[in-house]
């Protein structure tokens, strides 16, 4: 009964609070709304902030613009596993490079796609990958990590200049192992962060990498 006698109590105060107050509408954005006692400090996160937060989390995202189609094409794609410089496995899937999609009025229409994005998640011994393209998508893709000392890791490398040409393998992406410098002593990693302007650190990332996987894409006829 104690109970029951509080709760009429508040709702009459809240009830009363309401009606004594002015309508106005709420002007304030979304944001504002949402983050009301300004805990998430939205107006000083920015974009660059929550990717190196994801990645903390083990997650990364890629996307590669792909030059504008003219026609309709084949695109395939294709992972290729390197041991110790040599190709032990490759697997390609893909479809073509035009979509169709429906406007807001259900009138159907194509259009060509304009890019390639990939999804990766770090759990442990493995990278699992979405990729996807308006045209077709492929989930749950697991690429095993192959790590011979405690030390050793693996890091990803993609590729800026992904431009196609009719019947060219076009290089995206790479995720390699780190080795060893036994002369310094310590685990090395290919410093550069874009493969396309840096050829030496590339050729060497290649060539010294115990492990590594490599994303490439076809356009053909």
């Amino acid at each position: 009964m104690k109970i029951r006698n509080i709760l009429t109590i508040a709702l009459l105060l809240t009830t009363a609070f309401a009606v004594g107050q002015e309508y106005r509408k709420d002007l304030r954005s979304q944001e504002e709304k949402d983050d009301r006692h300004d805990t998430y400090q939205l107006d000083r996160i920015r974009t660059s902030h929550l990717l190196k937060a994801l990645e903390m989390a083990g997650i990364r995202i890629f996307v590669f613009p792909l030059n504008p189609f003219d026609k309709e094409y084949k695109l395939e794609l294709y992972l290729n596993e390197y041991v110790n410089g040599e190709k032990i496995k490759s697997d390609h899937f893909g479809g073509n490079n035009m979509y169709v999609y429906f406007t807001k009025e259900e009138q159907l229409y194509a259009d060509y796609i304009d890019n390639i994005t990939f999804y990766t998640k770090d759990v442990d011994s493995l990278i699992v990958i979405s990729i996807g393209t308006y045209s077709f998508s492929l989930s749950g893709m697991k690429l095993k990590k192959n790590k011979m000392r405690e030390e050793q890791f693996y890091n990803w490398r993609s590729y800026s200049q992904t431009d196609w040409k009719i019947g060219e393998e076009v290089p995206l992406l790479v995720y390699a192992s780190s080795w060893r410098d036994e002369q310094f002593n310590v685990e090395r990693f290919c410093g550069a962060s874009d493969l396309s302007k840096d050829e030496k650190e590339t050729r060497e990332l290649l060539s010294f990498s115990p492990h590594y996987f490599i994303f490439t894409y076809k356009i053909y006829e």
